[in-house]
This record gives C-alpha cells, sequence and structure tokens, in this order.
C-alpha cells in the first residue's frame, strides 16, 4: 500500500512514492489490476490520475443501502430483529448522514448496552440464554452518543463531493421499497 498525500508536509516523500508507481505501473510486462483509494484526489499528481480508467466516488449510502447496511449488522447480534415500517422510517431519517462504518458502530454499541443491562438483571448462568431486548429507541441514542464524520468533517466532505462530479457514483440509483419516490418543485 502506498500512502500518497501533501508533498509540502512530508518533505516530497509522497513525490517521490507517486513518481515510482508511475514508473512501475509503465514499465510493469505482466497483467496487473491497480486499484486505489484516496479521499483527497487533488493530492495525487494528474499524472497518477490519468493512469487510472475509472474514477468511482463512494457517497453516503441511500435508504435502501441503509436498510441493507442495518440488516447485515443486526444479523450479528439481533437474529430475527425486524422493525414495523414507521420505525424503519424513523431510523432512517435519524442516520441519514452515517457512513456504513458509523452503522455499524450504532448496532455494535447498542448491542453492547442491551448486554450490559441483561448482566445487571441475571445471573451469569442465565446470562448466556437472555435474549437482547431492544428498540429503535436504543439504536437512536447510541446514534446520539457521537458526532457523525459528515458533521464532524463536514467541509472536507463538501468539498470532496464537489470535487468529484466527473466520477462515476459507486452506487446505483435507490429502488428498493425504502426510495422515496422524486417530487417535483415546479409545475404538475
Amino acid at each position: 500500500m502506498v500512502r500518497i498525500s501533501d508533498s509540502d508536509n512530508d518533505g516530497g516523500i509522497s513525490r517521490q512514492l507517486a513518481g515510482k508507481l508511475l514508473t512501475w505501473m509503465q514499465e510493469r510486462t505482466s497483467q496487473v489490476l491497480v486499484m486505489a483509494t484516496v479521499n483527497r484526489l487533488e493530492f495525487l499528481p494528474p499524472e497518477l490520475v490519468r493512469r487510472f480508467d475509472d474514477i468511482i466516488f463512494v457517497d453516503l449510502p441511500h435508504t435502501g443501502a441503509r436498510y441493507e447496511i442495518f440488516k447485515l449488522h443486526l444479523a450479528k447480534y439481533f437474529p430475527g430483529l425486524d422493525f414495523s415500517e414507521q420505525d424503519w422510517w424513523r431510523l432512517f431519517a435519524e442516520t441519514k448522514l452515517l457512513t456504513p462504518a458509523e452503522i455499524a458502530l450504532v448496532v455494535r454499541k447498542t448491542a453492547e448496552e442491551a448486554f450490559y443491562r441483561n448482566s445487571k438483571q441475571f445471573l451469569n448462568e442465565e446470562l448466556v440464554f437472555q435474549p437482547l431486548q431492544v428498540t429503535v429507541r436504543d439504536f437512536i441514542e447510541q446514534r446520539y452518543s457521537f458526532t457523525p464524520s459528515m458533521i464532524r468533517e463536514e467541509d472536507k466532505i463538501v468539498e470532496i463531493r464537489n470535487k468529484a462530479f466527473y466520477a462515476r457514483p459507486a452506487a446505483s440509483p435507490d429502488k428498493s421499497r425504502w426510495a422515496k419516490a422524486p417530487s417535483v418543485l415546479f409545475g404538475n
């Protein structure tokens, strides 16, 4: 893994690494798939950016994707747990600024808190057999126990979004049952 950051802060080492990577990419004779992830595309030299066929922008997950992410993590800690449609919408409204990692954190912290509540109520030998009882409110409480990166680093993320206008989005449009119909602002 090569980390390339702002060359002004590292004495030019990033520029040297980018040069070595470019040379390697130019001189390689075998077929190799090269993938890279960056948060700040402007830190990469243009000659390196041009070497990649596709640039894909990964944004915050849409509602359908958040549902799938929640279901994935809920299955680990709360098998069989499902919410009413109204509860799902409430959870979606409260988590629209969360990254997938932050959604995973909310679910894990909720499970830890539910286990802690059980540990105060049951003996050790009974604790293993006690299901973790949670509500949507428990997840929302955990959501507000930290500041999402979208709020913490809003200016940087907006800048990244603005500079990614030419990149292909990583996610397809939301076609799930949770997708909201587009609203008409003017006209019929």
